[in-house]
């Protein structure tokens, strides 16, 4: 989880080459898919980040940019990758389901209405 303490954040944030922990690696994540979605907060984006998150981070370059430095530390690849599939769940619910009802209101629905009975 991305929910580090306050003196835990900015150690990271001051030494991100030792963020190990898995929440480390989760709060560092975190921050890199928020700074891409800040960039341009739009579904293409949300699309770019699922990508980057579960198959391909080359795609967004701040997600990239964490996954090497984690390379380079040597931290297994499966850590590396549920850090940042668990980064992207927590985005969804907190950021990109809001951006979703947003446009469904706005744009209407898609799904069809449910009968009442």
């Amino acid at each position: 989880m991305p929910y580090l303490t306050e003196e835990r954040k900015k150690f990271i944030d001051m030494n991100p080459g030792k963020a190990k922990e898995e929440g480390d690696m989760n709060y560092l994540f975190t921050l890199g898919i928020i700074r891409a979605w800040e960039k341009v907060p739009r579904y293409k984006t949300i699309h770019h980040l699922r990508k980057a998150c579960f198959y391909d981070s080359s795609s967004i370059v701040e997600v990239y940019a964490i996954e090497q430095r984690f390379k380079v530390l040597n931290v297994h690849p499966v850590d590396i990758n549920i850090a940042k599939e668990l980064a992207f769940g927590e985005f969804m619910e907190r950021i990109g389901n809001e951006y979703e009802r947003m446009a469904r209101k706005r744009n209407g629905d898609v799904y069809p209405k449910k009968e009442k009975k």
